[in-house]
C-alpha cells in the first residue's frame, strides 16, 4: 500500500503537463550472469539490504529495513572484491572500534563523527561497531542497527560495511571499510 497522499499525485501529474513521451525502441538487454542471480537471491532470502541502495530519507521509517538478527551489507560502486571479500570474513587487524550500546540515534551521531575523525587521524582503513542486536527495546526494534544502516550509506568516507563475524559481535556488529585519508584535505 502506498503512502503517497493524491495532493503530492496531483501535483506529480500536473508536473507532467506537456512532457512528451519518447518513443519505445528495441531493447538492448545485457545478460545477467547465473552468479550473480543467485547472489541476488540469496540476498533477498536473507534480508540483506540492496548494495545499490545509497541514500534514505531520514523521514522515511528505517525500523522497516532490517531485524536484530538480519545481516547488513552495503557497498559502493567500483569497489574491488578483495577488499569486500576481507571485510566480511573479518580477515583485518584494526585499532579502531567503538561501542555505541546504550546511546541513542543523537549521542551515537555525535560519538560517530568524533570517532571517525580519529580513524581518519590514525589512517586506519578497517574498522569495528558494535551497536547491540537491540533485543532490550521495548518496540523489538533494533534502534541504532537501523540508524546506523542509514548514517553510514551517507557518510562519504564509508567505501563498505557488512555484519561482523560471530566472534566480533555478530549480528550486533559491523564492519566497515573507510576511505583513505586524502593528504592534501584530511
Amino acid at each position: 500500500m502506498s503512502n503517497i497522499t493524491e495532493e503530492a499525485r496531483q501535483l506529480f501529474r500536473e508536473s507532467l503537463t506537456g512532457v512528451t513521451p519518447l518513443k519505445q525502441t528495441a531493447r538492448i538487454s545485457k545478460p545477467t550472469s547465473d552468479r550473480l542471480l543467485k547472489k541476488r537471491l540469496r540476498a533477498r532470502r536473507l534480508g540483506i539490504v540492496d548494495s545499490q541502495f545509497y541514500a534514505l530519507d531520514k523521514t522515511e521509517s528505517v525500523e522497516r529495513l532490517v531485524q536484530a538478527e538480519c545481516p547488513l551489507v552495503y557497498q559502493r560502486m567500483g569497489l574491488a572484491n578483495k577488499q569486500v571479500n576481507n571485510l566480511r570474513k573479518g580477515s583485518f587487524a584494526t585499532r579502531c572500534v567503538i561501542d555505541l550500546h546504550g546511546l541513542n540515534e543523537t549521542q551515537a551521531e555525535a560519538r560517530m563523527q568524533d570517532w571517525l575523525q580519529h580513524c581518519r587521524h590514525r589512517t586506519d582503513r578497517y574498522a569495528l561497531v558494535i551497536h547491540g542486536k537491540g533485543l532490550g527495546n521495548t518496540d523489538a526494534q533494533p534502534v541504532l542497527k537501523n540508524w546506523l544502516n542509514w548514517w553510514l550509506r551517507n557518510q562519504p568516507r564509508i567505501l563498505a560495511f557488512h555484519t561482523a563475524q560471530p566472534n566480533d559481535g555478530g549480528a550486533g556488529a559491523l564492519y566497515l571499510l573507510l576511505a583513505p585519508a586524502q593528504q592534501n584535505n584530511e
